[in-house]
């Protein structure tokens, strides 16, 4: 008897700690899809509030790059207006990189998968990036492995996305950066890799937030509008650096 009663107590623990741990996972599981909700309302209200900063922005620029074209066309300034024409004409021009950041971040459309030949596509971002790198003093590299097949994916998001990593790792004096394409188990990787300075620590966990950046120049959304691109793409983001030593940013896409 002593020994049944020992045994059904045993069973009865085992049952509830069980239990406690089901709705323990489950407690945990809600929060999480809580907190998940909340950032991507949140993400939607910045996407929307974004959008329209950015459409009276452009709305502003339009009129101030159309004079600034005129002006520099129909007139003959001296030395130093033509100074300040220049560096009204960067300037502006920064800040309609900006305007269209902001666009594109605020109205990430649904995908528009197609069949893509991967092998073209490099040789595509190849051709549109090799003036900018050369003119940099920095050669671009890119390589794509043998008998890659047709991938499902939204083209111009991908080359999107590699455009804005690419830019990213456009930092001279370096001498090379390379893009690198393969595919792994039903995973096709594309990978960017530099030699530039690399990014700290403390900044690697902030990379994707919008409007974080650490460049001069920067609008701080292209590493957002990417990650984006490849989670609704049911891919992964990994971003390898350290100060010194360059960057690694590896995006992984499910090919089956």
């Amino acid at each position: 008897m002593t020994k049944r009663f020992s045994t059904m107590r045993f069973w009865s623990s085992f049952c509830l700690t069980s239990w406690a741990r089901v709705v323990g996972a489950m407690r945990d599981r809600d929060r999480r899809q809580k907190a998940l909700n909340q950032k991507l309302q949140a993400l939607a209200t910045l996407g929307e509030t974004v959008s329209s900063v950015a459409h009276e922005m452009k709305n502003m620029l339009i009129p101030i790059r159309g004079f600034l074209r005129r002006i520099r066309e129909n007139q003959n300034p001296g030395p130093k207006a033509t100074s300040y024409l220049e560096i009204v004409d960067q300037e502006s021009a920064k800040l309609e990189k900006m305007v269209k950041d902001m666009l594109s971040f605020g109205r990430l459309a649904p995908l528009q998968k197609e069949d893509v030949e991967v092998r073209a596509l490099v040789e595509e971002m190849q051709q549109i990036m090799d003036v900018e790198f050369r003119d940099n003093g920095v050669r671009l590299v890119c390589g794509c492995q043998e008998g890659i097949k047709k991938v499902s994916l939204d083209r111009e998001k991908i080359r999107h996305a590699l455009g804005n990593l690419l830019h990213n790792a456009l930092q001279p004096p370096q001498k090379e950066v390379r893009l690198l394409v393969q595919t792994d188990q039903g995973i096709l990787r594309m990978v960017v890799e530099d030699q530039g300075v690399g990014i700290s620590e403390e900044h690697l966990d902030r990379i994707f937030q919008p409007f974080f950046t650490t460049k001069p120049q920067g609008t701080g959304l292209g590493l957002a509008i990417t990650h984006q691109i490849v989670k609704d793409h049911g891919g992964g983001i990994k971003v390898d650096s350290k100060l010194g030593n360059g960057t690694r940013v590896s995006m992984s896409f499910p090919t089956l």
